[in-house]
């Protein structure tokens, strides 16, 4: 299963800078997830089949990062959450049949 990203607004009160510590979690009900997240150079990664929970921490190196997972459940329940240098930026859960989160700076 195939999904797309949306790239937060990075001028946003979130705003994530070069340098920054960039921590997302993922959890759900069924030990794994298809996980989608931009890195430490703003390249998007995918990993079909991660074990959960999951934790991709890493300091960013692009001028102006991009700092969003998305996580799609072969369960019912999926989570994640962003932390940015240590601190709590957003997160979100999902229910239902191979629910979907998406977690970013608003």
């Amino acid at each position: 299963m195939t999904f797309s990203l949306a790239v937060f607004n990075a001028g946003s009160a979130e705003a994530v800078r070069k340098g920054d510590f960039i921590r997302y979690v993922v959890t759900t009900d069924s030990g794994a997830a298809s996980i989608t997240w931009y890195d430490h150079f703003n390249d998007q990664q995918q990993n079909p089949d991660m074990k959960t929970p999951a934790v991709i921490s890493f300091q960013a190196k692009e001028e102006h990062p991009i700092a969003v997972v998305t996580a799609q459940t072969f369960g019912e329940f999926v989570s994640c959450t962003l932390y940015i240098n240590g601190g709590f930026v957003d997160s979100e859960e999902a229910f239902g049949q191979s629910a979907v989160a998406t977690c970013g700076p608003d």
